[in-house]
Parts: C-alpha cells; sequence; structure tokens
C-alpha cells in the first residue's frame, strides 16, 4: 500500500493528518476532524482490521 499521498499533505503547512490503524480510531479522527478549525485529511484503508482501541479511548490533536 503507497503511502505517498499521506507523504503528499504532511508537505501542506497547517494540515493535521489522521490515518487511523481500526474503526475506533477512524470514528475519533471524524469527530475531532468536525470539530478542527483548519485543515484535516483523514487517510483511510483498512477494511475489516482488528479492533485495537477501546470505545472510551480518549484522542487528542
Amino acid at each position: 500500500m503507497a503511502l505517498e499521498d499521506f507523504a503528499f499533505f504532511r508537505t501542506v503547512p497547517n494540515i493535521v493528518c489522521f490515518y487511523p490503524s481500526d474503526a475506533v480510531s477512524a470514528e475519533r479522527a471524524v469527530e475531532l476532524a468536525a470539530n478542527y478549525d483548519g485543515a484535516v485529511y483523514i487517510r483511510t484503508s483498512r477494511p475489516n482490521f482488528q479492533i485495537l482501541y477501546k470505545n472510551d479511548e480518549v484522542f487528542e490533536i
């Protein structure tokens, strides 16, 4: 799986980039992005992956 897209967006000034590892972190990334005052890129590409984080896990930017 290529990471060129993620590498490209990391060069954009003041952008926040997420690459969630499971469904829980993907949901939290979307919540954080919706409430963030700025540009956010979320790369999702991990179908049917085991859950790594508990539902009450706290994520921060």
